[in-house]
């Protein structure tokens, strides 16, 4: 019975702590104005082909900044913002990158290349 509840004791940890291991975490709620930020980027850099604003779905996510992303500003790296990707139609060939917000400013501060 003792091995029992030390066994779903240690599950639990372990599951508790591996949870808090993640990097990202889905943002629901007040973001508008970061997409809106995001969207615009886009369109400056002409990489809105075939998709207009609103045909799309998006998905924002809250990330720690690494070497992974192209960054306007290298010291937020180590940071937590904002991660916002745009569905394209799929039909292109190269899709949007994923733009990377301050979630204080709603400034851009860096994207992720897309494949």
């Amino acid at each position: 019975m003792l091995n029992r509840y030390l066994f779903i004791f240690t599950l639990i940890m372990t599951l508790f702590l591996v949870g808090c291991g993640i990097n990202e975490t889905t943002v629901a709620g007040e973001d508008e104005e970061a997409q809106k930020a995001a969207w615009d980027y886009i369109v400056e850099r002409d990489w809105n082909k075939n998709v207009q604003a609103g045909e799309q779905d998006v998905e924002v996510r809250e990330v720690k900044v690494d070497s992974n992303y192209e960054l306007l500003d290298e010291s937020y790296i180590g940071e937590r913002v904002l991660s916002i990707s745009f569905e394209g139609d799929g039909k292109l060939v190269t899709e949007i990158p994923t733009i990377i917000v301050d979630s204080d400013t709603n400034e851009v501060v860096g994207y992720i290349p897309s494949e």
